[in-house]
């Protein structure tokens, strides 16, 4: 069954270092990126996120946002970067002594500053934080994933069904070529008995075999015919499979594309032309599989 790359988790409890909150948005890419963003008092914990998140997925972007507000008893309290502080002040007065002016400012004028003031917070022991942000992160992770795994079903159904569409338009292919080979050979000789020509001369014989030969579709039909088998067991296959049905779509079109220039009959052209059609829309759909 198919897995989506596209979903959309939160999550939200009071704990006991205060309230936590986890979102994760996914998208479609080919490799897998965790982008992930946690207070920076809280950035130790990164590592774990990525490590607990690389377990269930494979492939897709994902944007993780952690919100940590701390218990009143880890009460926040303001911080200014004292040399930060220095180094603007210096490169103030510098300014004012090149301008002629008066450097004047206050403390106001400092704490207005984002790049000079931050919040701290007492700091919490790590292992308190991952005892209290793992069912946070999972309950946000199990949301995420089922509507991953929903998306995937309609995904399953619609590719499906368009590859049930393709084995249909093969058939009327493979069809056609014998009726295209019929009606060469016919024509021919319906000329040859015009104009009263031996219809068993030896080089309009060779002729009609050559046709045949540079008309020949068989091979192309029969690897088509293994390629939708190989993907009708990756649809069955469980975990990354998104990647190898990309490759299978690529060996499709490719042998499509022969038969399309061996077409020598409007009724091939024409089939070809849906196959292709239909193929494009199963490639795309195939590129939201994870």
């Amino acid at each position: 069954m198919f897995m989506s790359m596209t979903g959309y988790g939160f999550s939200e409890e009071d704990t006991s270092i205060g309230k936590i909150s986890v979102e994760i948005s996914g998208y479609n890419k080919k490799g897998l990126e965790l982008n992930i963003n946690v207070p920076r008092s809280f950035c130790r914990i990164e590592k774990d996120i990525r490590a607990e998140l690389s377990r269930y997925l494979y492939r897709g972007k994902l944007d993780i946002n952690v919100y940590i507000r701390p218990a009143p008893k880890y009460t926040a309290y303001p911080e200014i970067n004292i040399v930060a502080a220095k180094q603007f002040i210096s490169k103030l007065k510098k300014a004012a002594g090149i301008l002629n002016i008066a450097p004047d400012f206050c403390m106001t004028d400092l704490m207005n500053l984002r790049e000079l003031t931050y919040t701290s917070y007492k700091r919490i022991p790590e292992k308190e934080i991952l005892t209290s942000l793992k069912p946070v992160l999972k309950k946000a992770l199990a949301l995420f994933m089922k509507m991953r795994m929903e998306e995937g079903k309609n995904l399953y159904r619609d590719v499906n069904s368009r590859i049930k569409d393709l084995n249909k338009i093969l058939k009327k292919i493979k069809s056609n070529s014998n009726i295209a080979l019929k009606s060469y050979r016919e024509k021919i000789l319906h000329n040859l008995k015009r104009i009263d020509k031996d219809v068993n001369d030896e080089r309009i014989i060779k002729e009609i075999a050559f046709y045949a030969e540079k008309c020949d579709i068989s091979e192309e039909i029969t690897r088509i015919e293994s390629h939708f088998s190989q993907l009708g067991a990756l649809m069955a296959r469980k975990g990354e499979v998104g990647r190898s049905m990309d490759f299978m779509i690529q060996e499709l079109f490719r042998e499509i594309n022969t038969i399309g220039s061996k077409a020598n009959d409007y009724r091939i052209s024409s089939n070809v032309i849906n196959f292709k059609a239909e193929l494009e829309k199963i490639r795309e759909q195939i590129q939201n599989v994870e």
